[in-house]
This record gives structure tokens, sequence and C-alpha cells, in this order.
């Protein structure tokens, strides 16, 4: 589930339990503390930030909502609607960046094995790029 959030604050995580964060509607969302510091920038008191969401069942019965992935931040605009703000032009050619890198590196070092042909590189690009979505959770799903 996809859902816009205003953070009132961030509580750290503790003994007592994971992250989370309290949003201005007084719900509270449990969110891994390695998120929340890769992230820390967008998770700003008062500022929009859309985020993918699962709901949690414990054994206890009790219900858990949890921030999976924080997808862009956005801005108020003055006539109530949203838009997306200009750090998410940045996070995204970042995001985008990174999986260049990461690609670039993969097919190189494969390429540098010699043990694939010039022929590999379409499919070690895709297989590539295909890794890098699922170990970000596609944060960038359609980038490349």
């Amino acid at each position: 589930m996809i859902e816009t959030i205003t953070p009132q604050y961030v509580n750290p995580s503790s003994q007592r339990g994971p992250a989370s964060i309290k949003a201005t509607n007084g719900q509270y969302y449990s969110i891994e503390e390695a998120t929340t510091q890769k992230w820390e920038s967008l998770l700003q008191q008062g500022q929009p930030v859309t985020v993918g969401l699962r709901t949690v069942t414990a054994k206890s019965g009790k219900a858990y909502t949890w921030i999976d992935k924080i997808l862009e931040p956005t801005i108020e605009q003055p006539n109530g609607q949203q838009a997306l703000g200009q750090p998410t032009t940045r996070v995204s050619e970042q995001i985008s960046q990174q999986k260049g890198m990461f690609i670039m590196g993969v097919v190189g070092r494969s390429m540098g094995s010699g043990q694939f042909a010039a022929s590999d590189i379409d499919d070690l690009t895709k297989k590539a790029a295909k890794a890098w979505d699922s170990l970000t959770g596609n944060l960038d799903a359609g980038s490349h």
C-alpha cells in the first residue's frame, strides 16, 4: 500500500522495539533503523513523504504498520495539492547514478573474469539491473 505521511517525530530503535515514526495523524509506523538512517534527510518533521507500507500481525493479534520503502518527498502547494519537490529529483538522480555504477561494476568484473564474451554484455546488464532492483526493493523501477 502506498500512502503519504507527515512525520511528527522519529523514534530511534531501542531494546523495546524497532524505530518508529509518529505521523501528524497520530498513527505510528514501524521502520527498520537502517532505513531511518539512510533516508534521514527525507524524514523531517512536518515534511510529507510518500512511503510503501505493509501490515504485520503479531502473535498477540495486534497489527503493526511497517514502512517498507520511502518513495519520494512531497511538498504541499498553497492550493492544497501535492507536488514533487526538488529533493525527489536529486534523490532519484542519486539512486539512478548508484544503479548505473552497480551495473557497470558487475558487468566490468564479469567481463574481466574472462568467462564471458562481448555477446553476453546485454544479458549481464539485465541481470545486474534485476539484482539491483531486488537488493534495493526496486527503489527506482523504470529509471533504466
